[in-house]
């Protein structure tokens, strides 16, 4: 009766150089996505700026600042449907 580790051959105690290479560039890639870029490859990061936003965007964040823990609810219509509205209105 054969044992299952009998077939099984064993691990060579060499890593091949291609393996190792790939490993090596790993590191690299590690250590630099970890914030330690050298000089060389450090790119200029763009200025983080605050996102501009519409007279509409500013009144709901200025309600949402004013009134924490409420649920805003906005309806937002086009100038078109006040036209349509209002020929309605006349006609009916």
């Amino acid at each position: 009766m054969q044992t299952a580790s009998a077939g099984i051959e064993s691990h060579p105690t060499q890593v091949p150089a291609r393996v190792e290479q790939r490993h090596q560039r790993f590191q690299q890639k590690l250590v630099i996505g970890a914030g330690n870029k050298p000089e060389a490859h450090s790119k200029a990061m763009p200025a983080v700026t605050k996102p501009k936003y519409t007279p509409l965007e500013l009144q709901i964040v200025d309600l949402k600042d004013r009134h924490p823990g409420v649920l805003l609810i906005v309806e937002v219509t086009s100038t078109a449907d006040h036209i349509i509205l209002r020929k309605c209105r006349k006609l009916a």
